[in-house]
């Protein structure tokens, strides 16, 4: 009983650590594109740049996954 608890709490330690790790790289590529376009954040670039970070953050979340 002992041991089958401890191997949840570590997993769970892991799962929050990763979901953590996600959050960042996500808030850090949306600021990429506001601190690039942040004077056009309408504009056509500003779009297609959020959607290139968005399929790399997708990417990186699939390897992370792997």
């Amino acid at each position: 009983m002992y041991i089958k608890n401890l191997i949840l709490l570590i997993s769970l330690f892991f799962i929050f650590n990763c979901s953590k790790n996600i959050r960042e790289i996500e808030r850090a590529w949306k600021k990429s594109c506001i601190n690039e376009y942040k004077h056009t954040e309408g504009s056509i670039d500003y779009k297609n740049c959020m959607i290139i970070q968005e399929e790399n953050f997708l990417e990186t979340i699939k390897s992370i996954e792997s």
